[in-house]
């Protein structure tokens, strides 16, 4: 592999791209500048945000890159069915990591913004007409209604570990 490439919409994709680029020893660059610095099918491993269940940016890095590992950074907070979605609804056929980013409505401008306004109302109503509240239930709930950043290094662990094991490709 020779870089870590991103997309982001709120800043905290990138901070999980440089994150696991220091740590693996890999420059990082956004996905729109990646072209600049890398080769057509060069090997990377990509760090997107999640929409809907798709990775951001994934299709495009596909085509222009060989991308060995990917990273999705979302709002929710982990599981391995998780893991098991993103897998299946953007056909990825590498290892895929999931690390929880956060949220910061007065960073996003414009159709972004009106999206993801409407989706958190929408999520703080539901959650709030449940009874017997979970502690993601809780979590959600103040992420929504409060704002949040989660990125963290333990976060990324399993991310850092399995790049660092990624055999070279003959």
């Amino acid at each position: 592999m020779i870089a870590v490439i991103y997309s982001t919409l709120n800043g905290t994709s990138e901070k999980y791209a440089k994150m696991l680029g220091r740590r693996i020893y890999l420059p990082v660059y956004s996905l729109g500048k990646s072209k600049t610095y890398l080769e057509r099918k060069d090997e990377i491993v990509y760090v997107g945000w999640v929409r809907n269940g798709k990775i951001v940016g994934l299709n495009k890095a596909r085509r222009l890159y060989k991308v060995r590992a990917v990273c999705a950074v979302g709002m929710e907070v982990f599981s391995q069915q998780k893991i098991v979605d993103l897998t299946r609804k953007n056909k990825v056929d590498v290892p895929l990591y999931y690390v929880q980013g956060g949220l910061y409505m007065n960073r996003l401008k414009g159709l972004n913004r009106m999206r993801i306004k409407g989706r958190v109302e929408k999520e703080i109503l539901r959650l709030e007409s449940v009874i017997e509240k979970t502690q993601s239930d809780m979590f959600l709930l103040q992420m929504y209604k409060n704002g949040a950043d989660f990125v963290n290094e333990v976060n990324l662990a399993s991310a850092i570990d399995g790049c660092l094991k990624l055999p070279p490709l003959d």
